[in-house]
């Protein structure tokens, strides 16, 4: 009985076609790789966008609330609610680094400070006339105060 023999020519193109399909395999798990990779960058810049956006907005939002400030009929309740809007705003900012955490952190306890400050100003119930001016000094302090840090931040950010 003969063996069929398998000559080297035959046994080298077969080993070179093994190559050349193994090759093609790696090829196109590359490029399954790499459209994967450019799918995940056009997501990422997609948020990216979205927080440049929603940050702009904060930024517009604090400057417009600094420029309120300075008109002096600005009520207790309405600053009141412009700061909760502020800090709800803050809360929903990204912070992908340690830095940015603490900022959005050291913002977050100014604001809750500043309406605690409101809060305490409502609260004094002032009946008679000096208590009321006082009292309306008191907010008007706090206006000009809130609109400083406001500008620097705007200035900062």
């Amino acid at each position: 009985m003969k063996s069929p023999i398998v000559t080297r020519g035959a046994r080298a193109a077969l080993f070179f076609a093994f190559l050349c399909a193994a090759a093609g395999c790696t090829i196109a798990d590359q490029y399954a790789d790499i459209n994967a990779t450019d799918s995940r960058i056009a997501i990422k810049t997609d948020q990216l966008q979205q927080e440049a956006d929603m940050q702009k907005q904060f930024q517009t939002q604090m400057k417009q609330l600094s420029d309120d400030l300075t008109d002096k009929k600005l009520t207790s309740d309405q600053l009141d609610a412009r700061l909760a809007q502020l800090q709800r705003q803050n809360r929903h900012l990204a912070s992908d680094n340690a830095k940015k955490r603490a900022q959005r952190d050291a913002l977050e306890a100014e604001l809750a400070q500043y309406r605690s400050q409101v809060a305490a100003i409502k609260a004094s119930g002032a009946t008679d006339e000096a208590a009321m001016e006082a009292q309306k000094r008191q907010l008007d302090q706090l206006k000009q105060q809130i609109h400083n840090r406001l500008l620097a931040l705007a200035q900062a950010g």
